[in-house]
């Protein structure tokens, strides 16, 4: 009877230990999966132009780390915008953001390092589409970017666009989409006055050149980037920001590629 006794309990300790193990490898591969997935939907790579407006309850200001250049750019606002929303940011500056990060708490008098800082610490109280590892690769980059090479911009809200395009162009433009020296042609084809126009100056911007804005009558539910031969960086960029699909076609007409603005953007419009 005693055999028995010990064989069953060492029965169940075996089970025990079995189950305790399975529990630990089920956690450990869910928090492997999650680390994975975090990674996935990071957007900051260390190599690329990364924008993000930052926001408290009463201003906002856009902040623009250059890898490549080893640089950052911080635009200040002054005055008010309609609202302190990121449409009507990216409409007065007419540019696009990787990621937003708001809390009513946040000092934006800190200098870029601290402000990366407490948005890194305090994560979980932030209002964002950054990711935990996003913050962390942003504070660390800031952390080694010398004072003399960050520099501010302050823009008023009284300034009219062209103004407010001078500057923002000779800070945005894209390096490798300027170097790419392709022409674009934009067709507003979604029923809403003045999309052509806001797309071009967004653009523009970007180091882009424009030559042609149209309107189309007939109206287009499909957006799309229309290129020939091969696919260049500017389509791939474009892409990206816009989410318009791009298409391979054989004849454009006089610019290299040509955007159509359908009414299928109008929901998720970056400009």
């Amino acid at each position: 009877m005693r055999r028995k006794k010990t064989d069953s309990g060492f029965g169940r300790a075996k089970v025990a230990i079995f189950f305790a193990v399975f529990v630990i490898l089920v956690v450990l591969f869910s928090l492997i999966f999650k680390v994975l997935k975090i990674v996935e939907q990071s957007k900051f790579d260390n190599y690329h132009r990364f924008t993000i407006s930052v926001a408290n309850n009463r201003k906002t200001e856009v902040i623009s780390f250059l890898p490549s250049d080893k640089k950052i750019w911080v635009i200040k606002i002054d005055g008010d915008l309609q609202s302190n929303s990121q449409n009507d940011l990216n409409r007065f500056l007419e540019i696009t953001t990787d990621a937003r990060v708001e809390n009513s708490s946040l000092n934006l008098d800190n200098e870029v390092p601290v402000l990366m800082s407490s948005v890194l610490t305090g994560f979980g109280n932030f209002k964002t589409d950054l990711t935990i590892i996003d913050a962390f690769r942003l504070f660390l980059f800031s952390k080694t970017i010398p004072k003399d090479f960050i520099g501010t911009k302050n823009i008023s809200t009284s300034l009219q666009s062209l103004e407010v395009d001078k500057t923002i162009s000779s800070l945005f433009a894209d390096a490798e989409l300027v170097k790419d020296i392709k022409t674009i042609e934009i067709t507003n084809a979604a029923d809403v006055p003045n999309l052509g126009g806001r797309l071009a100056r967004l653009i523009t911007n970007m180091g882009g050149n424009v030559v042609l804005i149209t309107t189309d009558n007939a109206v287009g539910k499909e957006s799309s980037i229309f290129y020939t031969g091969k696919k260049t960086y500017t389509v791939d960029r474009l892409s990206r920001i816009l989410g318009f699909k791009s298409v391979e076609s054989q004849n454009l007409g006089i610019a290299d590629i040509k955007i159509v603005i359908g009414t299928d953007s109008l929901p998720k419009l970056v400009f």
